[in-house]
């Protein structure tokens, strides 16, 4: 019975991660940077992820991609992401003007929503590079944008301290091993980021009206 207890707030508690990667992953891209007035320099960094859907659609996707790859893959990511995400931030700080990365920042969430769609066995390894690899462009690009403002070094912090809470939120949830609804929900939230993906893409390719 205790057993049988243990499984089922575990599942309870992996339905709710699903439920809540699911509603971040539907953040509408109408609230990209439309941050709240009256925020200290870390909250308001911190918020800055949530309002900004290509990089808060990365991290739940190299989240579920993780855990679709293993218990270790995520464990790693929720030291790499933060880590590559501040590295990549401070390198940020320094250049002289912000980064134009809305095309890489929508292909690269994209193709993880692919990869997660497809339940692509991509192994421990090339699963943790992903995750550096978006860390350092996604902090770079946050870098770039804050280093004209004053509360730079503390807003930059701000937003790592959300990548960690949300990986390590969603990864342990999510750990596996996977029962079959769960497989699928996290293909379900993969297609969804690649359809954001694509529809974002098509906004790219049109250009402003």
């Amino acid at each position: 019975m205790n057993r049988l207890g243990r499984l089922s707030r575990r599942g309870w508690t992996a339905l709710a991660a699903v439920a809540a990667m699911a509603s971040l992953v539907a953040v509408p891209p109408a609230l990209a940077h439309a941050l709240p007035a009256g925020l200290g320099a870390v909250l308001k960094g911190a918020a800055q992820l949530v309002f900004s859907p290509a990089d808060l659609l990365l991290v739940c996707g190299l989240c579920a991609l993780a855990v679709q790859n293993g218990a270790e893959p995520g464990s790693r990511l929720r030291l790499v992401l933060p880590t590559a995400w501040l590295m990549g931030g401070a390198v940020g700080l320094g250049l002289p003007a912000k980064l134009a990365t809305s095309w890489s920042s929508t292909v690269a969430f994209t193709l993880v929503g692919l990869l997660v769609a497809l339940a692509v066995p991509l192994g421990q390894r090339l699963t943790t590079a992903l995750a550096g690899v978006g860390g350092l462009v996604c902090g770079l690009a946050h870098g770039s944008a804050l280093a004209l403002h004053s509360g730079a070094p503390p807003a930059l912090a701000g937003g790592a301290i959300a990548v960690a809470l949300i990986t390590t939120t969603l990864t342990l949830a999510l750990r596996p091993p996977h029962p079959g609804w769960m497989r699928v929900g996290l293909r379900v939230v993969g297609s969804w980021i690649a359809a954001s993906g694509l529809l974002s893409l098509g906004w790219l390719l049109k250009g402003p009206s």
